[in-house]
Order: structure tokens, then C-alpha cells, then sequence
């Protein structure tokens, strides 16, 4: 048996060293979390626009709070300045 250890990987893991598995999943849920805030708006809007059933009333009760919280911290604004620029360049 081979005790060499000579891939970088593997001494890094016998060494204990590396990222931790919690702190990609902290990024990504902030990540996730700012994404939501920043878009309610739009997310909203989408969902308004579904057609009537089931899942639109869920998809509206769960977003609608989440947008008035994000209009409620000026949240929703980048987003608002985005889209009005796009339609002034016509992009």
C-alpha cells in the first residue's frame, strides 16, 4: 500500500485544511436571501400574472410579505432603476 500522499487534495484533507461545508451554505443562503429581497417586486408581479389556480395563491401568500418587507427597506428600488433604464435604451 502507497502511504505517499502526493495529490494536493489529499494532503489538504489529511491536514485538515479547506473550506468548511457550513460556509457554503451560509454564502448561498445569503445569496439566496438577497436575491429574494432584491426581486420581490418582479416575483410578485409574476406571480400576479399566472393563471388562476392553486399555485398562484400559494406563490402570492408567500411572496407578498416578502415584498412589502422589500419595499419597506427600499429594496425593490435597484431593480425599479434597472428596468427604467433598460426601457429609456430601449434594451
Amino acid at each position: 500500500m502507497n502511504t505517499d500522499i502526493t495529490c494536493i487534495e489529499d494532503r489538504r484533507a489529511v491536514a485538515g485544511v479547506g473550506g468548511h461545508l457550513r460556509w457554503v451554505f451560509c454564502g448561498v443562503g445569503v445569496f439566496v436571501i438577497s436575491s429574494l429581497l432584491l426581486n420581490a417586486s418582479a416575483l410578485q408581479r409574476n406571480a400576479s400574472h399566472m393563471e388562476y389556480g392553486f399555485k398562484r395563491d400559494v406563490c402570492l401568500v408567500v411572496i407578498k410579505p416578502i415584498a412589502s418587507f422589500s419595499a419597506l427597506l427600499c429594496l425593490d428600488r435597484p431593480r425599479e432603476w434597472v428596468e427604467q433604464y433598460r426601457l429609456s435604451e430601449g434594451i
